[in-house]
């Protein structure tokens, strides 16, 4: 009889499968997370680190798909990005993806869908209405979860709200206080709240990019 060993088809032996780690998952276990964007989202392959709030680099995001220089130019200059579907991927701190993000060609409302690595739906967040104060509902696969609302007409800060009305996050423009590097328009930092139930915390924690894609998105800037 022969001793342990790799198992055998024939004569030849069959190796174990190598198991891919995990992806390192900020967005499930960070109760405050800093997005520091390095150019504006109208910019293709535009990139922005996740942080700690003590500055650590946590995570990045980046758009998915390459072009030509001319057309990122184009496309910043005359906000053709607008009318554009725009795909962009959250990594870990190890580079391994953990979510998608996609904003659909905007006719007259901002749609980001957000789905896994793996291709599974989170969630989406629908523009409830065009023109006055910016405001998104917030859905998932068994129906509303909450809305994503601008705090006022500038829409500096946004606050995000379950199906029954209560606040589970906050975005902010600029950095938390005491914490380190540049701060300003192209850093946001979101606050989720404790005991917020998937998928809302992970919606929760991407509505900064969600804000910026849809400030880009309407007229009163970026």
């Amino acid at each position: 009889m022969r001793g342990a060993g790799p198992a055998s088809l024939g004569s030849r032996a069959v190796r174990p499968r190598a198991v891919e780690p995990k992806a390192i998952d900020p967005l499930a276990v960070e109760p405050v997370l800093v997005y520091r964007r390095s150019s504006p989202l109208d910019v293709l392959g535009a990139r922005a680190w996740v942080l700690s709030p003590g500055g650590t680099r946590i995570g990045l995001v980046r758009e998915e798909g390459g072009a030509a220089r001319w057309w990122s130019a184009a496309r910043y200059l005359s906000r053709a990005g607008v009318f554009t579907t725009r795909r962009f991927e959250v990594l870990d701190a190890r580079g391994w993806p953990i979510l998608r993000l996609r904003r659909e060609r905007r006719v007259e409302r901002t749609t980001v869908a957000v789905e896994r690595a793996g291709g599974d739906p989170v969630g989406w967040f629908v523009q409830r209405r065009v023109g006055g104060m910016l405001r998104l509902r917030i859905e998932g696969r068994l129906g509303p979860l909450g809305e994503l609302v601008a705090d006022g007409w500038r829409a500096r800060d946004w606050t995000v709200r379950d199906a029954a009305g209560l606040a589970v996050g906050r975005v902010t423009r600029g950095a938390p206080e005491g914490s380190r590097g540049r701060v300003g328009a192209q850093t946001r930092t979101v606050r989720v709240g404790p005991d917020v139930p998937e998928p809302l915390r992970t919606l929760v924690a991407v509505s900064p990019l969600v804000v910026a894609l849809a400030m880009q998105a309407d007229s009163r800037g970026r």
